[in-house]
């Protein structure tokens, strides 16, 4: 469309018809008008065809995820018992799918036990601290989570209690030290640079150390993992690959952040002060009676101060 004052099938504008005082007279401007033509014909430039890269999956622009899960340094496959477990895979890797497609069976076929299981092991954790502060004036937090986390882990997930097993309670210290492992060459012990650096950094820890703590968390897995060890194979994986897979997911992931990030949120709550605590018990136990009394999904989703608390302390 073009705009011309000439008049040409015009349009008049008689709503820009102004008139401007001019002493004590008035002249008036001429009507404003617009005419239509013919756009003129779009030029179309023909683009330069570019290769493209397939990528597969959803994951947006190609980055390389091969062996990155701990940054640049990629721990002995001696620690999981000779395979690069799926957090090391790349998404292009055959295996990379079919692993996660098994724990996202894990995840469904349980769910309906995590919040009945985590509510008995930190119910229990809970009491034995009440006992130990009542008893000593103090408590332990750190060891009683520890044991809580994997407890809830196991039951949940696996069905299997494990101090009711060979490997009893010390599934948090045989994992500490599998971890450290793992990760001695990125962190620290807290000692002089010096040392740290002398017993850490400089070499390679021996697998060979941790091989037997390693097998007795292999076998707890082997064992209460059954209905998952079928489904592996189902899919093509070994019983044994799934095995040490499901051990690095629920060890070094699950229980590493609930050992990390369970009293570190705690610790924040309770330095909130009471105000905030009186707020938070309000809302929980009104939504839980609401639920019948029992902890779900539904009944957290109207809890809008417990979230934003959890999201928080989270976040700091």
């Amino acid at each position: 469309m073009a705009i011309a004052l000439t008049s040409f099938s015009s349009l008049p504008l008689h709503s820009l018809h102004q008139q401007f005082p001019s002493s004590s007279k008035y002249f008036t401007l001429p009507p404003i008008t617009v005419s239509l033509s013919e756009k003129p014909a779009a030029t179309v430039t023909q683009l330069t065809k570019l290769p493209i890269r397939k990528i597969p999956g959803d994951y947006g622009l190609p980055v390389e995820k091969k062996d990155l899960f701990t940054g640049t340094f990629m721990p002995s496959t001696e620690l999981t018992g000779g395979y690069r477990v799926l957090s090391y895979l790349d998404p292009s890797e055959p295996n990379h799918e079919k692993l996660k497609k098994l724990l996202f069976f894990l995840l469904s076929s349980r769910r309906d036990h995590v919040i009945p299981k985590f509510h008995e092991s930190y119910t229990g954790s809970s009491r034995k601290l009440n006992k130990e502060l009542a008893e000593k004036g103090k408590a332990d937090l750190n060891s009683g989570n520890d044991q809580a986390a994997f407890n809830f882990l196991a039951k949940s997930l696996y069905g299997a209690n494990p101090v009711e097993t060979k490997l009893g309670t010390d599934a948090p210290t045989l994992i500490g030290k599998w971890v450290l492992f793992q990760l001695h060459p990125v962190v620290s012990l807290g000692l002089p640079k010096v040392l740290d650096d002398l017993i850490l950094h400089t070499f390679r820890l021996p697998p060979a150390l941790v091989k037997k703590d390693y097998q007795r968390l292999y076998d707890f897995f082997y064992e209460s993992s059954t209905t998952v060890l079928d489904e592996a194979e189902k899919l093509g994986i070994s019983r044994e690959e799934a095995c040490h897979n499901l051990l690095f997911a629920t060890c070094f992931n699950s229980f590493g952040g609930m050992k990390i990030f369970f009293p570190t949120m705690l610790k924040s709550i309770a330095k909130a002060g009471a105000e905030l605590h009186t707020r938070l018990a309000n809302e929980i136990r009104s939504e839980v009676k609401s639920a019948g009394g029992k902890i779900t999904m539904s009944a957290m989703e109207k809890m809008p101060l417990m979230k934003s608390v959890v999201y928080e302390a989270l976040r700091i």
